[in-house]
């Protein structure tokens, strides 16, 4: 067998971030939420000035592959959607079930089955991402670090959150499930390559999975967020960007 040693290396980077994310919670007792602000704005500039235009690439080339099969126009967009609205899904199961606990939709600490049913679709979404490393990787060191980046920093708002949501569940259990989950990626890539067409597949699933987790991180908080450093952080993040 025979494997780049970048991917690699930025594997073991991203599950590290996943390891380590959860310490931005206490960075946030300091300087509230400024972090994540900035870390959540520099995704939504990578997903509207790299990710979008490549799943439209990726679209394009999707229909060359399949050819005029049924609803072939919308079938990466509608996947995206879908990426979109299963995470959405799995963080409204876990307010929902708080809810049903205590009749107030306060916090206390997630049930088990709840809080695995929530890790498992988050490792699965981060085995995806583990998995495109190696197509970035035969891209260019360009490519592959540019979205080393981005995923760094978008894992970093995914950590922080489900440390709030989850708290010692988290911490001692669900971070080292999801840190595996990129390796497990990253070796299902090297080992059994998937089919273009099917990576295709993938990526417009995580595609509506950045901008789901980066705006629900962001955007509903009334007063939780840090606009200035949301801006910041993107665009820094687009002007990198437009500048490689």
């Amino acid at each position: 067998m025979s494997f780049a040693i970048g991917p690699l290396v930025a594997a073991l980077l991203l599950a590290a971030t996943y390891l380590l994310g959860h310490r931005f919670v206490q960075l946030e007792k300091k300087h509230p939420r400024r972090w994540l602000s900035l870390a959540a704005g520099a995704s939504m500039a990578y997903v509207f000035l790299d990710v979008l235009p490549e799943l439209g690439m990726r679209h394009t080339a999707f229909l060359a592959m399949v050819g005029d099969v049924s609803y072939a126009r919308h079938r990466l967009y509608v996947l995206a959607l879908a990426g979109f609205i299963v995470l959405y899904a799995l963080d409204q199961m876990v307010e929902a079930s708080r809810a049903e606990e205590d009749g107030s939709g306060a916090r206390p600490e997630t049930r088990a089955p709840i809080f695995w049913v929530h890790i498992a679709g988050y490792a699965l979404y981060g085995g995806i991402i583990g998995d495109a490393l190696v197509l970035r990787g035969e891209e260019g060191r360009g490519a592959l670090g540019l979205y080393l980046v981005a995923m760094a920093l978008h894992l970093v708002v995914v950590s922080g959150a489900l440390a709030r949501e989850h708290g010692n569940l988290y911490r001692t259990r669900g971070r080292w499930v999801l840190a595996a989950s990129v390796l497990g990626g990253w070796t299902l890539a090297v080992l059994a390559p998937l089919p273009e067409v099917v990576m295709s597949r993938l990526f417009a699933f995580v595609a509506g999975g950045v901008l789901m987790t980066s705006a629900n991180e962001e955007l509903p908080r009334e007063k939780g967020g840090r606009f200035g450093w949301f801006v910041t952080g993107a665009a820094v993040y687009a002007t990198l960007l437009i500048l490689t």
